[in-house]
């Protein structure tokens, strides 16, 4: 996000950070939608996913 414009509407800044990552991206949202879907949520879903979020951060770096 750093690279965008202080000017740039966050949403499009958002949108034009996940467009140019989405290889990374994707992924992460698949693991999302397939954690909110359940209905069994504990700890261990909470750190797989913390864990995806960081890697799609510091792959994207």
């Amino acid at each position: 996000m750093d690279a965008s414009s202080a000017k740039m509407d966050p949403r499009k800044a958002v949108d034009a950070w996940i467009a140019k990552h989405r290889e990374t991206v994707s992924p992460t949202e698949l693991l999302l939608g397939e954690l909110w879907a359940t209905e069994v949520n504990d700890l261990s879903m909470i750190a797989v996913a913390s864990r995806q979020i960081k890697t799609m951060t510091e792959v994207s770096n």
